[in-house]
């Protein structure tokens, strides 16, 4: 419970970050720099991804867990690379959501931020937008974990998660450089001096105007592939990762 607990409030603070556009006082949203923003993500979101490491190597005594983990990651950071940026076809949400209920918040928070990470660098796409997308997945893997201890989610239950987060990934996305954006009608615009309410109705508006067309292909294939596979690979990733579990213990317990 603490290990979860320490893991969310690294993911809350890294999305209070990421959101400052919505909530920061006029006075203040005015003259903030936003080169700010992924520097505290870039301390943040490494700071929980290895804290996360860490308590998992001290509580998790078994060889079987950490190379499905190693699979899963290099399985999302492959169809990272080969899917994304194609009109929304980004099946990584998948994996990252199938393996965050199989074996929980932590482990979908590793391997959405590492994924990330390691397919920015296979394939050179490192920019200013990395430490919001490690952000961003990490919260995905995260809040997708929330149903571990339903172990077999119901398939619509499923299908809706994935639904919410893959399509919430593009929408924090869009923050990080709606703030800049240029040459867009006032209604959608960012105005640092407008209310907070005014600025999210104006962030909403500009996610159904200008991204809806990559998002909602991205939330209907992450839907359809855990609609159709998701139930069947979160029971199979359990079960191996418990019986490395069990062969640990066989072996410990011989003379």
């Amino acid at each position: 419970m603490l290990r979860k607990a320490t893991l969310g409030s690294s993911v809350f603070l890294s999305l209070l970050a990421l959101s400052w556009p919505i909530w920061l006082p006029a006075n203040l949203a005015t003259s903030f720099n936003q080169g700010v923003t992924p520097v505290i993500l870039m301390v943040l979101v490494p700071l929980g991804l290895v804290g996360t490491l860490q308590q998992l190597l001290a509580t998790a005594n078994n060889p079987r867990y950490f190379s499905i983990l190693a699979a899963l990651t290099a399985l999302a950071m492959v169809v990272r690379v080969f899917g994304a940026g194609v009109a929304g076809i980004e099946p990584i949400w998948a994996v990252v959501i199938i393996t965050a209920v199989a074996l929980g918040s932590e482990a979908g928070f590793v391997v959405g931020v590492a994924a990330i990470a390691l397919s920015a660098i296979a394939t050179g796409g490192i920019g200013p937008w990395l430490p919001y997308q490690m952000a961003v997945a990490g919260a995905v893997g995260f809040f997708a974990g929330l149903l571990h201890k339903l172990q077999s989610p119901h398939r619509l239950v499923l299908i809706l998660t994935g639904f919410i987060l893959s399509l919430g990934f593009g929408w924090l996305m869009n923050l990080w450089f709606w703030p800049t954006a240029i040459g867009v009608s006032e209604v959608v615009a960012f105005d640092p001096g407008a209310a907070p309410s005014d600025r999210l109705q104006n962030w909403i508006r500009f996610n159904l105007l200008t991204s809806l067309g990559f998002d909602l292909p991205r939330a209907v294939l992450t839907s359809l592939i855990l609609g159709l596979v998701g139930n069947r690979l979160i029971s199979a990733i359990g079960r191996a990762s418990r019986t490395g579990v069990r062969d640990t213990e066989s072996v410990s317990d011989r003379p």
